[in-house]
């Protein structure tokens, strides 16, 4: 019969039977005693190893935390410089916008029209003579 059953016939016997052998009553009290100080430091154990669980779990989590506010801080600091970007782009077209409003209210003068021609098609008065430079640039 295995200690700890022993042990639990033992405890649930009633107290009026006595114990039958003085010897076999102080193994068995040394064996609870043995048992005993076993389970103790088993559960010492599991409060450690618990006690180390709760502690990584808080540091992982502790991480997870540093990891996303560190990500968002970064997306952050990306996305001011990108809207940075975005209103140089902005006021650099709105500029260009007002100057085409501008060049658009010069569409119907004459002599708008007749610089344009000069420009973009080369166009000349009569008598007029045209001297084109080689300037180097490849348009």
């Amino acid at each position: 019969m295995s200690r700890l059953r022993r042990n639990h016939i033992r405890r649930t016997q009633p107290e009026e039977e006595p114990a039958q052998n003085n010897e076999e009553t102080y193994d068995l009290s040394a064996e609870d005693q043995e048992l005993a100080a076993r389970i103790e430091a088993r559960r010492r154990l599991t409060r450690r190893s618990n006690t180390r669980k709760k502690r990584r779990t808080v540091i992982l989590m502790i991480l997870a935390f540093a990891v996303a506010i560190t990500m968002c801080s970064r997306e952050i600091v990306r996305l001011k410089a990108q809207n940075y970007e975005l209103k140089k782009q902005h006021a650099q077209l709105e500029a260009e916008r007002d100057r085409l409003t501008q060049e658009l209210g010069h569409v119907g003068d004459k002599e708008y029209i007749k610089e344009q021609a000069r420009k973009q098609l080369k166009l000349l008065d009569p008598g007029e003579k045209l001297f084109i430079f080689d300037d180097g640039k490849d348009d």
